[in-house]
């Protein structure tokens, strides 16, 4: 799967599905370039948005540690995507 030729939705979504088919070790190679378009996009956002964008990492790092992969997906593609979205 290609997902780095894709815009940001997409690449959230394609990430989340490599999380849900228990595909953890590519789902989390993808997640650090996804980390990195995400800092890139951050300067689109307004002051509420990035602090919000910080607490849905905190949370998902968390998930991350504890190895909770549905939640990863779930915070992935519904929280983060949801905030870029609404730009």
């Amino acid at each position: 799967m290609d997902i780095d030729d894709t815009d940001l939705r997409s690449q959230l979504k394609a990430v989340a599905q490599l999380f849900r088919q228990g595909k953890e070790a590519a789902g989390n190679q993808h997640l650090v370039v996804l980390i990195d378009t995400i800092e890139k996009e951050q300067r689109t956002l307004t002051q509420q948005q990035t602090e919000q964008l910080n607490n849905i990492l905190k949370v998902l790092f968390a998930a991350q540690q504890r190895r909770d992969i549905l939640f990863v997906a779930d915070i992935i593609e519904y929280e983060i995507t949801k905030l870029f979205t609404t730009l």
